[in-house]
This record gives structure tokens, C-alpha cells and sequence, in this order.
């Protein structure tokens, strides 16, 4: 099992899109247990943050907002994307992904922070909800 980090530096590279969040933190398909992470940006979509805000079990992961929102603000993220990898290796979003997805784009919106993305990682591909109209 690979090791993993809960924070990690911002990379401090712009991003254009899915490919380049999936490039940057492809590694954690490779874990056995699902973990999510946020990965914040400044006004120009320079990645200025990113964290493992929760680590779950075999196919669960929990998020509390309060903690992902107060870290995004504590950061001066403008925008944000969230990851989180399936041990499954099947990309397909859980009803689970959906609601919590639907709730962080509320807050978010209610917040005044950009939600662009959230991605599910697996071993080899991901799943981008943008992409795929689920966002």
C-alpha cells in the first residue's frame, strides 16, 4: 500500500481543467480506502492549496462542511475542486457522490466560492461530474 499525506503543498500551477487536477493528484487511485481531498485555487486558478480533508473505509467517505469550507476560506481560495478516489476502481458516482456534491454546490454558492469540479479517481481513469453533466 502506498503511503499518503493528509497535507501536501499547493503545486502552485494553473490549471485549465480536469485533466490537470487528475495529472496532479492521480496517485491517490492507487489507495484502499476512499479519501477525500480539496484542492483550493486563487483568482487566476493557481492551485494555493491543498489538503486530505477526510479518509473513510472501502467505499465510504465522510465530509463536514464546516471543516472544507472553513478551510477553504482560511486559504483565500476563490474557486475549488474536490477528489476523491473509489479503491473499487469503478468510477461510477454512488448516490452518496451526488448528494454531497449537490450540498458542497449550495454552500458553496451561498459562500460566494467557485465550485469547478469534483472528480472520482480510480487506479487508471476518473470521473469528472462537470464533464459527464452532473454539475
Amino acid at each position: 500500500m502506498k503511503t499518503f499525506y493528509i497535507r501536501e503543498s499547493a503545486t502552485g500551477k494553473k490549471i485549465a481543467g480536469a485533466e490537470d487536477v487528475y495529472e496532479s493528484i492521480k496517485e491517490i487511485g492507487k489507495a484502499d480506502q476512499e479519501t477525500l481531498w480539496v484542492i483550493g485555487y486563487s483568482g487566476n486558478n493557481t492551485e494555493n492549496y491543498r489538503e486530505c480533508i477526510f479518509m473513510g473505509g472501502m467505499n465510504h467517505a465522510t465530509v463536514d462542511m464546516k471543516i472544507l469550507f472553513k478551510r477553504l476560506l482560511t486559504h483565500d481560495c476563490h474557486s475549488f475542486t474536490i477528489t476523491h478516489n473509489h479503491p473499487s476502481n469503478d468510477c461510477t458516482p454512488s448516490e452518496n457522490d451526488k448528494t454531497l456534491t449537490r450540498a458542497i454546490e449550495l454552500a458553496a454558492l451561498t459562500l460566494d466560492i467557485k465550485f469547478l469540479d469534483h472528480l472520482i479517481i480510480c487506479e487508471s481513469n476518473y470521473l469528472s461530474f462537470r464533464t459527464v453533466g452532473l454539475m
